[in-house]
């Protein structure tokens, strides 16, 4: 029996031993470690990344690869415009510095304001002109009114208007046909933007305040020139007709009765306070008694 059981363990060994053991995975098809591919993840080159928007212009309109410009609304925010320098601050109360504006073929934008060029692009030196006047001013002209107005000025320049500008909220449009004819008269962008900081909504201020007021806001700010200055002759020879002379009135009023005339008139007709009595009531004497003392002081000569 012994016999027996050594010969069938020796046939089995044997057995075993023909079929070479257990059968190993060919190695390759095995993963091995560092060849086997991967996902390729994908990174914006530089130049790709899309700039900061602030409203729509052409799409082939170049961009700028620098610093982000301040958004004027969320619904103007659709395409890439210029950037201004990276020292400018993004806010409309930034300091007046004219590097801040910056120009490309449509568009010049600084802190304080946006010029909108696109549908006269040979109007890029007056545009840039008229960004540069905004950004010098508007923070003076917010401080001088008190207005809390610290949005983006948007201008549009056209070349349909006849008259030198109109302004509705915080837009203000410049009629390229007049400044070609006046160049000299940079103050009237002046004067739309004191018109802008007024923001007599819903108020229904007289009509002689809201331009003397503007008027007023534009020769304070050093803005006169040969034929636009504070004085009262044809077509402007009462205190209540507006522009010039009602500027020179209340220029007069100031200088001789209240030095925070503008800023508490402009309070006033802002908040609806204002009444035919406000004159009388900050300086004792009514408006047609300051008008007398203006004539006999010729204040309709002021320049």
């Amino acid at each position: 029996m012994k016999s027996l059981f050594w010969l069938v363990a020796a046939s089995l060994l044997l057995c075993a031993c023909l079929q070479g053991g257990p059968q190993r995975q060919d190695a390759a098809a095995l993963p091995t470690i560092g060849t086997q591919a991967s996902p390729t993840a994908t990174f914006p080159t530089q130049g790709s990344v899309p700039e900061p928007t602030i409203f729509e212009q052409p799409t082939n309109t170049p961009t700028s690869t620098t610093t982000s410009v301040p958004t004027p609304s969320a619904t103007e925010a659709t395409e890439s415009t210029p950037n201004p320098s990276a020292t400018a601050t993004a806010t409309a109360s930034a300091s007046p510095t004219l590097s801040a504006v910056s120009c490309n073929a449509t568009y010049c934008v600084s802190p304080a304001c946006t010029v909108d060029f696109s549908t006269d692009t040979g109007q890029a030196s007056f545009a840039q002109a008229a960004a540069e006047t905004c950004q010098a001013n508007n923070e003076k002209i917010r401080l001088k009114m008190e207005s809390s107005n610290t949005q983006t000025i948007r201008i549009v320049l056209r070349s349909d208007m006849q008259y030198a500008g109109q302004t509705s909220g915080n837009l203000i449009e410049l009629s390229t046909t007049w400044f070609t004819e006046h160049p000299e008269d940079q103050g009237a962008i002046v004067h739309e933007m004191a018109h802008v900081h007024q923001g007599y909504t819903g108020t229904n201020p007289p009509f002689w305040l809201v331009e003397g007021i503007a008027d007023y806001v534009r020769y304070w700010s050093g803005y006169a020139n040969s034929w636009s200055y504070a004085h009262c002759a044809s077509g402007s020879a009462h205190y209540t007709s507006g522009y010039w002379c009602s500027a020179a009135f209340l220029n007069y009023v100031e200088k001789t009765y209240d030095a925070q005339l503008i800023p508490k008139l402009n309070r006033d007709l802002r908040s609806g306070q204002y009444a035919g009595s406000w004159f009388q009531d900050d300086t004792t004497q009514t408006a047609d008694q300051l008008w007398t003392e203006c004539l006999q002081a010729d204040c309709r000569s002021t320049g």
